[in-house]
């Protein structure tokens, strides 16, 4: 996870201070299993989505992460990404569900299991 981390901090370069550390560190959880490499690709269409589409980083790393999971993430993961999304982001639970692939009613059973 360290190494993930470090990836993700030195790829996101000064953009990194649009984020709270715990995302960074929820997110390096949550790609678990994932090349560096493939860490990297997923952080520049994140940064590219943030620049060009104006889109919040937090957002567009969430949503670049769940379009490379898709059904490939596990129950962890999608909970991890979901907690990350709702606790250091301004998404509604609408939106979330939007990004994760599951209806609101999902993101919130997700957020009622961590309480």
């Amino acid at each position: 996870q360290e190494a993930r981390e470090k990836i993700l901090i030195s790829k996101i370069g000064s953009f990194s201070d649009d984020l709270a550390p715990r995302y960074v560190s929820g997110l390096s959880k949550a790609l678990d299993g994932r090349t560096g490499s493939e860490i990297e690709t997923m952080v520049k269409a994140a940064l590219r989505r943030h620049i060009v589409k104006k889109t919040p980083l937090g957002r567009a790393l969430g949503e670049v992460v769940c379009e490379w999971n898709g059904a490939e993430a596990s129950k962890d993961q999608v909970h991890q990404i979901i907690n990350l999304l709702k606790h250091e982001t301004k998404l509604t639970i609408r939106e979330i569900a939007t990004i994760v692939g599951l209806s609101p009613s999902g993101v919130q059973h997700h957020l009622k299991k961590s309480s």
